[in-house]
């Protein structure tokens, strides 16, 4: 039986009347308490202020077995008891560990600080546990990720064009190289010489096709290289065996057959236009009316409507003096003419059907403000000298005036006055107002005087010398001395 009550020596006299009807457990009692252990057992592991006095009896009990048995004596202390998973004691070494200076308990024992024998931990709870699994390999569905696996593992393929740039591969036993220049390829073998030897060579199967109808390397077969004809192609007739024959055979039958031969050609043959024949213009219906809005390709064509010609050249071409004319109304004597004369000319003609004609040029500046000109000879490129010339106007070819890009310039050779500053002048040079009159410092030849003319010019000695040729053709000079 367990009673859990503290064992003491004041419970064994308690207890000894008590089992008087137990002669073996009360002699055994009695030696205990002859001999005194029990009372040190006890007092030892739990103490008269033991809180766990449950325990206390089951471990004397414990005790007592092992003193029945010979194993203790009154010398023993709970040192002396064997390791036991079952036992509710501890050593006096294992007191020290919890604390305790000494092997006597002398109270309540805090233990919270102290985990029970099955417990468990988080990976948290262990030192360095979290940093050590994340070093180690993760398993996906039983297999590792290769991002996780070790280069020497893995193999890698480089494509080098010479011995030079493999040797210079950071390669790792099983890495393979295609030397494009030898056409082969090369594993690395694991050597560390930094040579050739390195690498091993991939030997290609010793029945590969070495070449294709004679050609070797990189082929790309056309239908030639095996005597095939072209996927498009064409054959003569005498290509095609017994087609000759078959045709002339078809061609005499042919020609043997007339209509009447053939069933219902004559009835489809009514009706029908022969093979060569013609339409006039109403056999094609609304043909008319449309060639009526065309111009005429031979013919003068009269426009109703404005014209728009979107090119950069209207070109007109004809057999001579061909020309653009543009006119007014309907009358034909009232128009502007560009006129390509010959090879050599070209003209402009405005024609007025009634009074005067007048030709226009008229430069207009965008804003009002910038310069406006009429520029003559800008891009003529010669040197048989470029001018502008004015004709009398009685359709003669004689200049009256000629205005010189690079040759003499004259005004009113022929007839007329030449006036500056008025509106009538009275002489061949007319000038009202100041005028300045420039002086050369030499005399013209009498040979090159005309008559009435005069010659103005300053001798060395500052002197104003008048030469005249008179109209009977005699010179005469007169001189001014200037100061």
């Amino acid at each position: 039986f367990l009673i859990p009550v503290p064992f003491t020596p004041i419970s064994m006299k308690w207890f000894r009347p008590r089992l008087n009807n137990l002669p073996h457990l009360v002699a055994l009692l009695d030696a205990l308490e002859a001999a005194g252990t029990a009372s040190t057992l006890m007092a030892d592991h739990v103490g008269e202020e033991n809180p766990h006095a449950q325990y206390a009896f089951s471990s004397s009990l414990e005790a007592l077995e092992l003193i029945v048995s010979g194993k203790l004596d009154a010398g023993s202390t709970t040192a002396s008891i064997s390791d036991s998973l079952n036992r509710r004691y501890v050593t006096d070494a294992q007191l020290s560990v919890l604390g305790l200076t000494s092997g006597v308990n002398t109270g309540d024992q805090d233990l919270s600080g102290y985990s029970v024998v099955g417990h468990g931990h988080t990976i948290s709870d262990i030192t360095d546990l979290t940093s050590t699994l994340a070093a180690k390999a993760d398993l996906i569905n039983g297999f590792v990720p290769s991002s996780q696996m070790p280069a020497r593992v893995m193999t890698n393929v480089y494509t080098v064009t010479s011995e030079e740039d493999m040797l210079e591969l950071e390669a790792q036993e099983g890495d393979v190289a295609i030397r494009t220049d030898i056409s082969t390829s090369f594993m690395h073998n694991g050597g560390t010489s930094g040579t050739a030897a390195d690498w091993s060579e991939l030997i290609s199967p010793t029945d590969a096709v070495t070449s294709v109808n004679g050609l070797i390397g990189n082929i790309v077969l056309g239908y030639s290289d095996v005597g095939a004809a072209a996927a498009s192609h064409n054959h003569s007739i005498a290509d095609v065996t017994g087609l000759a024959s078959a045709l002339s055979a078809l061609e005499t039958l042919i020609d043997e057959l007339g209509i009447a031969d053939i069933a219902g050609l004559t009835d489809a043959l009514a009706g029908k236009a022969a093979a060569v024949h013609s339409h006039v213009i109403s056999d094609t219906t609304g043909l008319q009316g449309a060639l009526d809005g065309k111009a005429g390709l031979s013919a003068a064509n009269t426009f109703t409507a404005n014209q728009v010609v979107n090119s950069n050249l209207f070109s007109v071409t004809g057999p001579s003096d061909p020309r653009v004319r543009v006119a007014e109304g309907s009358n034909s004597n009232s128009y502007i003419d560009i006129i390509d004369v010959a090879e050599t000319s070209a003209a402009i003609i405005k024609r007025a059907h009634l009074g005067p004609a007048s030709l226009t040029v008229d430069p207009v500046s965008a804003d009002g403000e910038s310069l406006a000109q009429v520029t003559f000879l800008r891009t003529t490129n010669t040197t048989g000298g470029a001018r502008l010339v004015v004709h009398r106007g009685n359709n003669t070819s004689s200049a009256n005036c000629i205005i010189g890009g690079s040759t003499d310039t004259y005004f009113n050779a022929l007839v007329g006055n030449l006036a500056v500053g008025h509106t009538s002048p009275q002489a061949k040079f007319h000038s009202t107002g100041s005028t300045i009159l420039g002086a050369s410092d030499s005399a013209v030849a009498d040979a090159n005087l005309g008559n009435g003319q005069v010659n103005i010019w300053i001798d060395n000695q500052n002197t104003l010398i008048f030469k005249v040729k008179t109209s009977g053709g005699t010179v005469k000079t007169a001189s001014l001395p200037l100061t």
